[in-house]
């Protein structure tokens, strides 16, 4: 018997015992018979990157039992967003999770070599916990629709989201506007340094948006260097280019505002 198979018992019988930081009562015990192998990729827990973990999904609860005793239950009804994506990344608050883009952000959902992941978010009382784990191929779809079915939650599929996001950009790259950056700043979580610039913004309803930059003189739709959501306020500037604002918080320098002729783009 190989040493995985092992683990994968030892963490089966810890299913029966433990509960997470709360009991597991005889309800749970008797639901648990939902089960799927997992590994762990990023979130708020303290593991370590690709540590294996048992998941169990209940009526009342979601199951995780990881490596060197990790153990966690959380409530379904504390669950507030499912995703599927072919890449490990993580929510980062509000901002959209379609992060950068590269060119293989169009790569067919089923092609060989895909990866799966699956993000669970949860808040309770203002804690929020966030999991991140890559599942085998031949498990994502029924454990998807494990989670839908107990949570009531339709999941989120990034891939399509970042498909089209992809799509909209084609459409808009004439509507590419230039500007410079005279100092590195950081994009939600991502590092840009000075020079020149291109970015698009996609308008959505009630002011807000998304801001996709691009580095150099071109839109290159398959290559987006940063992106974030913004609030947009339409109103007459003395602009007549792009004209950055910065500001400094975390130990970072961030855009502030960028201000055009007739509108002002406003950065979280």
């Amino acid at each position: 018997m190989t040493a995985k198979s092992l683990f994968s018992i030892f963490l089966v019988l810890c299913l029966s015992l433990t509960g997470f930081g709360q009991t597991v009562g005889p309800q749970e015990k008797s639901a648990t018979s939902k089960q799927w192998q997992g590994k762990y990729q990023l979130g708020t827990e303290k593991l370590e990157k690709g540590s294996g973990m048992i998941i169990s999904i209940t009526q009342q609860s979601l199951i995780f039992v990881g490596e060197k005793g990790f153990k966690l239950a959380i409530p379904v009804s504390q669950v507030t967003e499912v995703s599927y994506d072919n890449r490990a990344r993580r929510r980062y608050g509000t901002a959209i999770p379609l992060m950068v883009l590269t060119p293989l952000a169009g790569l067919l959902l089923f092609s060989k070599g895909t990866k799966h992941f699956i993000n669970i978010a949860a808040k309770d009382e203002g804690n929020e916990k966030e999991l991140v784990f890559q599942i085998d191929k031949n498990d994502y779809r029924p454990f998807l629709d494990e989670l839908e079915k107990v949570t009531g939650l339709k999941h989120r599929n990034i891939v399509a989201e970042r498909m089209k996001i992809q799509e909209e950009l084609k459409v808009a790259k004439s509507q590419g506007v230039a500007v410079q950056l005279s100092k590195p700043v950081r994009v939600n979580e991502t590092d840009l340094k000075p020079g020149p610039y291109q970015f698009v913004c996609l308008e959505r309803e009630g002011g807000k948006g998304e801001i996709y930059f691009f580095t150099g003189n071109k839109v290159n739709p398959g290559k987006v260097a940063a992106s974030t959501n913004i609030e947009i306020v339409a109103q007459t500037n003395q602009s007549t280019a792009a004209d950055v604002d910065y500001k400094e918080a975390g130990g970072f320098t961030l855009i502030s505002e960028i201000r055009l002729p007739a509108k002002t783009v406003k950065f979280p």
